[in-house]
């Protein structure tokens, strides 16, 4: 740790760098991380530099770990508890998945989500502890190109105008992230690989330089050293003046960069953030769907008691008995500044959902049976749970109870989880239709297979019962999830 320490160290209090990305950050033990960042904040605070407003300022002793998994893995990993703070700054892979997932598709091709997927990444913040601040990273080394999963979803193509819609649709959101954001160069022209979008075989892809996991690693373009403005189209051009007015605006007004967060809509069709940073208030909305729409929000539930303004465009639009009528072209972001803000708070959205079904499948004290059921092997619920990380373990082994019905009740923490139904040779496997499974209510149970993952959003921690049902000859039928009493 002691030569940790002076790596760490010396590079900020010589060379005065800000900090540090943390590759694989979850390798290291978190009393680890304590002990390193504290060297480093006070390093930090040890010495100055000029900055490019010639102000005399500390280097900012940032360090943002990459911790590629969800919510609960990050904490145990990374962010350490209240009590043992850890890690400070970690990358918010859960919500660039979700955003993906909205406006394009992830790298196994599965899309189609609306606003209220966004919402719910969003809301799944509040597992964090409070000295955590997530970074929202849109793209990176190891990921697919935004352009690249447009063409992998055979959504749209560059020469089409809704390519760039959705790029601005997406940039729109990070530009209203409260807290870090990392810009990964290209997404600002909109970048793709050229001659690649399918995922290629695994045996073949390292030689050609194709493989999902490095194949953003491309060229940069950057003006003035290796492209001329003039190498850039009329769409890339565009949408980098457009990253420029984003990140205008977030230097601008702090309630995108700082403020709270409270979502007041969000459906398949629109997403909608009331931000407030003391007296900086605004409305963030952003359109999720391919057509043109209209939005009605209410006065109250937006917190105003005048006209909104856009940031953008300068249009004010008015109350009209006590609503707001607001146009949105497909993908469409608007920045609104709230005239005239109400001295109530406004209030979260109702998000309470059932997480208790009913019948033979939601109970919890289901005898195990000795008659063998229609499944000839062990199935697993195997997932990205912090007690599993996708490894088959004997108290996620379902247990038949007749009836062509296999459960098993585990203790689970509150969090979004990915997951399959396996066997330990992952034959038989299944997955859950859409791919998503909401608590207490059945869904149909399909054949799985990789990437096929079903996610389960459990609002609270607590024992679950996971239920398998099958026909008689083994054919999959149902699956549920349900919180026990």
């Amino acid at each position: 740790m002691a030569f940790y320490k002076e790596v760490a160290t010396y590079w900020i209090t010589e060379l005065k760098i800000d900090g540090w990305r943390l590759d694989q950050a979850y390798q290291v033990p978190t009393d680890a991380w304590t002990e390193l960042r504290k060297s480093v904040d006070v390093a930090s605070k040890s010495v100055t530099y000029i900055n490019e407003n010639g102000e005399e300022v500390n280097p900012l002793g940032y360090m943002v770990a990459e911790i590629w998994n969800n919510e609960n893995y990050i904490n145990k990993t990374g962010y350490g508890s209240a009590e043992n703070p850890a890690l400070c700054s970690a990358f918010d892979f859960p919500v660039r998945s979700r955003i993906v997932e909205t406006f394009a598709v992830n790298e196994n091709g599965h899309g189609n989500k609306g606003g209220e997927w966004l919402d719910e990444g969003m809301s799944l913040h509040s597992l964090y502890p409070d000295h955590a601040q997530p970074n929202l990273m849109l793209g990176n080394h190891d990921l697919v190109r935004f352009g690249d999963l447009l063409q992998r979803g055979n959504i749209t193509d560059v020469e089409e105008a809704e390519y760039w819609q959705r790029h601005k649709a997406r940039l729109s959101f990070q530009a209203a992230y409260s807290g870090p954001i990392t810009l990964y160069y290209g997404d600002e022209i909109g970048d793709q690989v050229e001659n690649f979008s399918e995922k290629a075989p695994s045996s073949s892809c390292a030689v050609n330089g194709l493989c999902d996991d490095h194949v953003a690693r491309s060229s940069a373009k950057i003006e003035g050293v290796s492209i001329d403005l003039n190498d850039l189209s009329a769409s890339q051009i565009d949408l980098k003046k457009y990253v420029s007015q984003l990140m205008t605006l977030r230097a601008q007004y702090p309630a995108l960069s700082q403020g709270k967060r409270v979502n007041i809509m969000a459906n398949k069709d629109v997403y909608v953030d009331h931000k407030q940073s003391g007296n900086d208030v605004l409305l963030y909305m952003v359109s999720t769907q391919s057509e043109y729409g209209e939005i009605v929000i209410n006065a109250s539930s937006a917190g105003s008691e005048g006209d909104l303004v856009d940031l953008i465009t300068g249009e004010s639009f008015s109350i009209n008995a006590g609503q707001y009528l607001i146009p949105l072209n497909a993908f469409e972001a608007k920045f609104l500044k709230i005239e005239s803000p109400s001295l109530v708070a406004v209030k979260q959205k109702n998000n309470t959902m059932a997480i208790a079904g009913s019948g033979f499948m939601a109970q919890c004290d289901n005898p195990t049976v000795e008659q063998k059921g229609p499944i000839d092997k062990t199935i697993y619920v195997v997932g990205d749970f912090p007690d599993a990380n996708w490894k088959h373990i004997d108290k996620r082994a379902f247990e038949y109870k007749g009836d062509n019905t296999y459960q098993v009740v585990v203790d689970e923490d509150a969090g979004s989880y990915r997951m399959q139904y396996a066997s330990k040779s992952w034959s038989p496997q299944f997955t859950a239709d859409g791919l998503v499974v909401k608590p207490g209510t059945e869904n149909t149970l399909i054949s799985g297979g990789y990437g096929k993952d079903t996610v389960a959003m459990l609002p609270e921690a607590g024992k679950y019962v996971w239920s398998l049902k099958f026909s008689g000859a083994g054919l999959p039928e149902k699956v549920m999830v349900s919180r026990c009493p």
